[in-house]
């Protein structure tokens, strides 16, 4: 009795089952003309909503957080590696 190839067999289902091609245009054409709901763009909006009342910082506040908080960073990372290069 003759070994049969497995890949004949599954070559011959997928082929049954394969569905039909469509076309990239047709695609775009259907979603270009229906508008599509963006979650991002309603995260955003309940977002908005929802820090209204609360008080914006100032650009220069949030420069100098920016500024205070990376330098503390930095410094402790120069502090450290000053004590690793001293032994």
């Amino acid at each position: 009795m003759a070994a049969q190839l497995k890949s004949k067999h599954v070559d011959f289902i997928a082929a049954q089952v394969a569905e039909p091609k469509i076309s990239a245009r047709a695609i775009f054409d259907v979603v270009g003309r229906q508008p599509v709901p963006s979650p991002a763009r309603e995260l955003q909006s309940s977002l908005e909503v929802a820090f209204e009342d609360i008080p914006r910082w100032s650009t220069r506040r949030t420069l100098a957080f920016a500024v205070v908080t990376c330098g503390a960073f930095w410094m402790g990372v120069a502090l450290v590696m000053a004590r690793i290069l001293a032994h």
